[in-house]
């Protein structure tokens, strides 16, 4: 059936009963043209009310009961029932998911690619789910690299070692940029010697070709293919170059069959051949030396270097006693790589030896810069033990928020401060307040602040959406707890002076017109900040400031004392565009007003830009606009966001009905009317999605006013049947990831180290594919009767048999350029050549082949040939032929006995009655069971 861009169905039955044997055929007919024109488009309706951009739902199956329908009204019943039954469905999948299983899949994006990923590289396609907008395989690795490393880098090793053909996939299909970020990211400390490596061989085989490749292009490959295998599944505890760089020349020896002392000779006499012609890096030659030593001794039968008897631990200890040699050729990657490995192997003996080093700043100071972001939490959480995240967490926080508020700090010098607090501890314990003190007075200090004037700045910056969650609330905390007892270390007076100064800078920007918003904004926030925790203080210093009543609209309504009606329009504000809006005591202005913005809504749009700052002005604009009037306004300019604005109508409804200790349900919805506001003006559509707006609440209640996190779960865990589906299941993602971020995992003293299981080789034969996946080019099929005949003339086959496997291989691409002309495709787009040339799905081919001149001409020829004998579509191009017949979506499946293709259909595939070749059902003698063909027309 056609698929929806968005949502897309796999399979649809219809399951009816008709009481007329005489109108079955019609019945039939009406349920065929109604289900392929307008069945999509109803359920879409239906579909994306409840899934938000940027997240995938995946159901497994779904029925729904229409009940009866009257025969003569079926067109207008359908759409009807369709809706309803499919919102109830929906509604009681979310509502009983506790009960009944999971029924419902839920995937961010980032979670979606990385399954897209890992199916391809086990399975060499796309599922069929996999959407246009998802990008190619390429595409999606580099988004998942940028924004989702850690993941997709667990998920690349657990799979690359599991099987060579998933590294094989891996070298042959990620492209060079890509490929060198992988492995970046797998070795974050030896890669420039292991990208080096790579380079070098490349360039020596480029210009001397010590073995026959079929390209430079193809060795490369096979290049990265060779060091996949060392680093997923040969390297030792640490990374050794010598071992590294025989790993590779061993396999490449084999690939070329060749004898390794052979191929080595070859390689020593093509580097002394360029040695002077060519730049090869000094540590390439070295490393080759060190190996050419190896093997000469080996041969005379003297002591083999093995490198897994070294003792590894003297050695770390010897490099963290000795800067020098830590800054010696491939020293300091060898360091960070050997506190990663065996901290995990023994995380007491790990301590021990750290500990021995005791607490002088000379000796740790020169010793962090040489070490890793990874090996400083590893240090951190191998001096504490319990909650050493904490701590760790409360650096990079740290660090983020002093970004936020552009006062950029040196990158060692908290994890120096934080370490040496740890250290001066001498094994007592301290609390994480104590530990956060310490590096607010030392941060301070080094920006010539006080402790407050930072600690002013720092708990009102803005905070990045990725910190806006349950788990990072505890931290705020600890910062708002800092903050109380430095106020309360200061003299009473000289913390009323602190006040003053603060308003005092408030009123100079009113009196001068709030030139500068931004530095506005931050003033404000921060006397928010202290409206919100010393509110009796903050009163008393405002009204005892001159000129007070003018100043008091610009403060929290809690503080001015003054009625919420006497501020409808802040009379101590000088607006640019005063004198558009009526006076608030002018009955009914405001409706007139409301109604221009309506009608000229970017109006509006430009108006809270430049205008709306302070809390009064924002109540202002929500009791005159209110917020079903604002999703109106929105939703008339952006349409396509119509459903999640349907969802937060819904939500404001409900948070007016939840309250806390010291929050009522109106400043509540007042929070959710300023996301959506300021969503809207800064375009940042993202700050209201689903997850997100859950996250921004979460701050804002248990972050900046204190809500406990275990008060929020339960209050809105009592409300949850009346929140919308999608916000349902949203909170009970964010819940369970809370969930477990807390659970303890580095409380044993002994971190345990998992050891993996020997490789496996995956299967050549695969179990049936689960699933159907997606092809792009479904119409290669019209040719089929020239297949055979192609590659025989191609000299792939001879009597009916691939001559090797490289010539099998090398088809799929050779039937791709029959549909696109071109001779480098990604593997994901190869599914039905992978079949129609008998190579299983699994088994990987590369990226692209050299394709001749003559060879193309072959092809064009067969284009033509096929146009020729199939006069029905008159004359066509060979590049028409191919855009309207060879390009074609379609979906493949796999059964027990055959390979099913159901292929789109078009408004004129009615000739394809009339074409003179045959395709329902495909079987070459290569291909291990047929290819039934479903094209409608």
């Amino acid at each position: 059936m056609p698929q929806n861009s968005h949502n897309l169905i796999s399979r649809l039955t219809w399951d009816t009963v008709f009481d007329s044997k005489a109108q079955g055929v019609a019945l039939q007919e009406r349920l065929s043209n109604w289900s392929g024109f307008h069945l999509q488009q109803e359920m879409a309706a239906v579909f994306d009310k409840f899934c938000p951009p940027g997240q995938t739902w995946k159901i497994q199956s779904l029925e729904l009961d229409l009940g009866i329908i009257n025969f003569d009204q079926l067109e207008t019943e359908l759409p009807i029932k369709i809706r309803q039954q499919l919102n109830e469905k929906l509604v009681e999948m979310i509502l009983y998911s506790h009960q009944r299983g999971k029924q419902i899949e839920i995937l961010d994006e980032k979670t979606s690619h990385l399954q897209l990923m890992r199916y391809f590289l086990w399975n060499g396609a796309l599922p069929w789910n996999h959407q246009a907008a998802d990008g190619s395989v390429n595409q999606i690795l580099a988004l998942q690299l940028h924004q989702n490393r850690a993941e997709l880098v667990d998920m690349l090793k657990e799979s690359g070692f599991s099987s060579e053909q998933v590294r094989r996939r891996m070298a042959w299909q990620f492209s060079e940029p890509n490929m060198i970020k992988v492995i970046e990211a797998i070795e974050p400390n030896v890669n420039g010697q292991i990208i080096l490596f790579s380079n070098e061989l490349t360039k020596i085989q480029q210009k001397e070709t010590v073995v026959q490749a079929a390209s430079t292009t193809d060795f490369k490959k096979n290049v990265w293919f060779w060091v996949l295998n060392y680093l997923l599944t040969e390297r030792g505890t640490v990374f050794n170059r010598i071992q590294f760089m025989k790993s590779s020349i061993v396999q490449m020896a084999a690939h070329y069959n060749m004898q390794y002392d052979q191929l080595f000779e070859l390689i020593e006499l093509a580097v002394a051949k360029l040695a002077r012609s060519l730049s090869l890096q000094s540590d390439f030659i070295l490393t080759l030396q060190l190996l050419s030593k190896e093997n000469r001794d080996q041969q005379k039968n003297k002591t083999r270097q093995v490198i897994e008897d070294v003792d590894h631990w003297y050695l770390l200890e010897t490099l963290f006693l000795d800067q020098n040699l830590r800054h010696t050729a491939g020293k300091a990657a060898t360091f960070n790589d050997l506190v990663s490995a065996l901290a995990k192997e023994d995380a007491v003996r790990f301590k021990t030896l750290i500990s021995s080093f005791g607490s002088k700043s000379d000796f740790w100071l020169p010793l962090i810069n040489d070490l890793s972001n990874h090996s400083l939490k590893v240090v951190f959480t191998a001096f504490k033990y319990s909650k050493p995240v904490i701590l760790t967490e409360s650096i990079i926080f740290l660090n983020r928020l002093m970004g936020s508020t552009k006062q950029q700090t040196e990158r060692n010098q908290l994890w120096y401060e934080g370490l040496m607090f740890i250290l001066r501890q001498d094994h007592t314990s301290f609390t994480e307040t104590a530990f956060l003190q310490v590096l607010i007075a030392v941060l301070a200090q080094n920006k010539q602040l006080s402790a407050m004037a930072l600690l002013d700045q720092l708990l009102v910056a803005e905070v990045p959406v990725t910190l806006k969650t349950l788990r990072h609330t505890s931290l705020y905390h600890l910062l708002t707890t800092v903050f109380k007892s430095e106020v309360s270390r200061m003299p009473v007076l000289q913390f009323k002076k602190h006040l003053e100064q603060l308003i005092a800078l408030c009123h100079l920007q009113v009196k001068g017109g709030i030139k500068n918003r931004k530095s506005f904004e931050t003033l404000k926030n921060i006397l928010d900040n202290y409206a919100r925790l010393y509110p009796k203080a903050l009163k008393e210093t405002l009204m005892a400031t001159p000129d007070a009543e003018n100043l008091a609209p610009m403060l929290p309504v809690s503080i001015s004392g003054k009625n919420f009606t006497a501020f409808l329009l802040p009379q101590g504000v000088s607006w640019t565009t005063l004198q558009e809006i009526p006076q608030a005591n002018q009955s009914g202005q405001n409706e007139i007003w409301l109604a221009e913005m309506q009608q000229n809504p970017n109006k509006l749009l430009e108006f809270v830009k430049k205008e709306i700052i302070t809390d009064h002005q924002w109540l202002w604009l929500q009791k005159v606009v209110g917020f079903d009037e604002l999703l109106v306004i929105v939703g008339n300019l952006h349409p396509n966001r119509q459903p999640i604005f349907d969802v937060l109508g819904q939500f404001y409804r409900v948070l007016g009905t939840i309250s806390f200790s010291n929050i009522t349900g109106s400043e509540i919805q007042f929070i959710l009317f300023k996301k959506v506001t300021t969503a809207w003006i800064s375009g940042n559509w993202k700050l209201i999605a689903a997850e997100n707006i859950w996250n921004e609440l979460i701050w804002e209640l248990c972050g900046k006013r204190t809500v406990p996190k275990a008060a929020f779960i339960s209050q809105m865990g009592a409300h949850k049947q009346a929140l919308p589906p999608l916000l349902q299941l949203a909170l009970e993602s964010l819940i369970v990831q809370d969930r477990y971020a807390d659970e303890p995992n580095n409380e044993n003293p002994k971190i345990m180290h998992v050891k993996l299981v020997k490789p496996i080789m995956m299967k050549e034969k695969a179990d049936n594919l689960k699933g159907a996946i997606s092809v792009k080019n479904a119409g290669l099929v019209i040719v089929n009767s020239y297949i055979a005949i192609l590659f025989e003339r191609l000299g792939l086959t001879r009597d009916r048999k691939f001559i090797n496997v490289e010539s099998q291989l090398q088809a799929a691409h050779y039937l791709q350029y029959i549909v696109t002309g071109q001779g480098h495709t990604e593997e994901s787009f190869l599914p039905l050549n992978k079949i129609l040339s008998g190579i299983p799905l699994v088994r990987p081919v590369m990226e692209g082949i050299s394709i001749s001149t003559e060879n193309k001409q072959v092809i064009d020829g067969l284009i033509t040939a096929v146009i020729g004998h199939w006069s029905a579509i008159g004359s066509s191009s060979i590049d028409g032929f191919r855009g309207n017949w060879l390009v074609r979506d379609g979906l493949l499946a796999e059964r027990e006995e055959r390979w099913e293709l159901t292929v789109d259909k078009r408004p004129y595939d009615l000739l394809i009655h009339r074409s003179p070749f045959s395709f329902s059902i495909i079987k070459h003698p290569w291909m291990d069971k047929p290819l039934h063909v479903n094209w409608s027309y």
